[in-house]
This record gives structure tokens, C-alpha cells and sequence, in this order.
């Protein structure tokens, strides 16, 4: 029985509109873990990072460890509306979400590593993607099959460039406090892991396979990273420049000292 053109236009609305409520659904789930992830990354700048109090580091990041213990639910709530589905359809809709989870997860990764960080390395401080798509995979309670969230490399690209906001402003924070050689060693050491991230991305903007509106968004990314990098190169200078003004204040002390025995 040959089906009419209405009947086949009324299929397609429902088509659509389904498509339409999910898109919605999915927004709304990917604005709260956006705003979660925040708090998350809030609760972790008020780690000090040139303290030597390892326990009063260690409750903060547990802390931010259960705030992103409860972000799962909403994830698999995004996992059940992808499940069957193409999820690159859907994937603009929760990718605000997917960045700020992946930057949040990419700063606590750093402050629980970052004394693994060595100016020839950097790979033991950033996040591997499977750490975090271990965090999106999810069984099914209906046909017991695993249920996953995808992490286009652009995605993960995003989201690991933001962390560079965070670390430039531990940097500044740090820079402010540090009076003693450890301490502007540590500056110094923040400073230098920006640079090696940023040397990475200027290699991986170029070569990364996407569309060009999500090429050109990782471009833009580059350039507030490259921005970070001259924030904190400035930070540096200015602390070495307080060094030798400190040096050379010492030196004219002890100049008239002398001349005056």
C-alpha cells in the first residue's frame, strides 16, 4: 500500500522533532557538567602550589576528585541519548561540556603529577586520553552491551588548551609569593610547561583532521594559549628583574659597610 505525502512529511516531522528534543536534552545536561567542572577547577586553584603542605593538597584534591565522581551520572545520561545514534550528530550540543570536564580532569591531573615534570618531558603531566575515556564508558542496563561517549581529537585538543588559562594563573599567583630559590624554581617550571604545551599545539593545529569551523576554533585556542605563555614570560622576567635589583641592593650594602670600617 503505497504511502501518501503527508503521511511521509508527518514521519519526518516526528524524525525531527525527536532529533530537535534530544538536541535540547543534551544541551541542558552538557551546561550542567559545564558549570560543575567549573567548580570543580575553582576548588583546585585554592590548591597553593608552593607549599610544602602535602595534606592540606591531598584534601583538596580529593575534594575535586568527588565533584568529578558526580558528573558520572550526568554522563551516562548523555551516554543513553547517544546509545544507537551517530553521536558526531549530536556532538556540538554536549561539546561545551565535554571541553570544560576535559579541562577540569586535565588540572587535577597536572597538580597530582606536576612533580613528574621535567623540561624534557611533558607527557607525565598532561592527561592521556584513555584516562578519560575510561571516565565516559558505561555498561547498559537493558542489553548489557557498553554503552560509550566518543573524544574526537579535537575535543581533547580543546579541552587539554584551556588548561593553559590554569596553569598561567597558578604561574602568577605563585610569582607574587615566591621569595626563595625553591619557590621561584617552581614559577619558573610552570612557565616552562606552558611553553613545551604550546610548542606541542602550534604542531597540532596544523595537522589535526577536522572540519575548518572546528579547526579554526582550536586556532583561536592557540592564540590565547600563545597569550598565557607571554603572561607568565613576563611574570618571569619581572622576578628575575626583582632578583638582581635585590642582588645589587645587597652588594651596595655591603660596599658601604666596608668603606665605612
Amino acid at each position: 500500500m503505497a504511502v501518501s505525502v503527508s503521511d511521509q512529511f508527518l514521519e519526518f516531522r516526528g524524525e525531527l522533532d525527536a532529533k530537535h528534543d534530544k538536541w535540547e536534552r543534551l544541551v541542558k545536561i552538557s551546561r550542567d557538567i559545564t558549570v560543575e567542572s567549573k567548580r570543580t577547577i575553582f576548588v583546585l586553584h585554592r590548591v597553593d602550589i608552593l607549599s610544602p603542605d602535602r595534606e592540606s593538597r591531598s584534601k583538596i584534591i580529593s575534594e575535586a576528585e568527588s565533584k568529578i565522581a558526580s558528573l558520572s551520572k550526568k554522563w551516562r545520561q548523555i551516554a543513553i541519548e547517544l546509545h544507537n545514534d551517530d553521536a558526531r550528530l549530536f556532538l556540538r550540543a554536549y561539546s561545551p561540556g565535554l571541553q570544560e570536564y576535559i579541562e577540569a580532569l586535565a588540572f587535577l591531573y597536572y597538580l597530582r603529577h606536576e612533580s613528574d615534570f621535567t623540561i624534557n618531558s611533558i607527557s607525565g603531566c598532561v592527561i592521556p586520553p584513555g584516562n578519560i575515556e575510561k571516565n565516559l564508558c558505561f555498561r547498559s542496563e537493558d542489553d548489557d552491551n557498553t554503552m560509550s561517549i566518543p573524544i574526537p581529537a579535537t575535543e581533547f585538543l580543546l579541552g587539554i588548551a584551556d588548561t593553559t588559562g590554569e596553569i598561567m594563573r597558578l604561574c602568577i599567583n605563585a610569582a607574587a609569593k615566591a621569595t626563595t630559590r625553591q619557590s621561584k624554581n617552581q614559577v619558573y617550571k610552570l612557565s616552562a610547561f606552558i611553553r613545551l604545551l604550546h610548542e606541542m599545539f602550534s604542531t597540532f593545529a596544523n595537522i589535526v583532521e577536522d572540519s575548518s569551523l572546528r579547526r579554526n576554533i582550536l586556532q583561536g585556542k592557540l592564540d590565547v594559549m600563545r597569550s598565557s605563555l607571554h603572561k607568565v614570560e613576563e611574570c618571569c622576567y619581572q622576578l628575575g628583574i626583582r632578583d638582581s635589583e635585590l642582588l645589587d641592593a645587597a652588594l651596595r650594602r655591603s660596599h658601604h659597610s666596608a668603606e665605612t670600617e
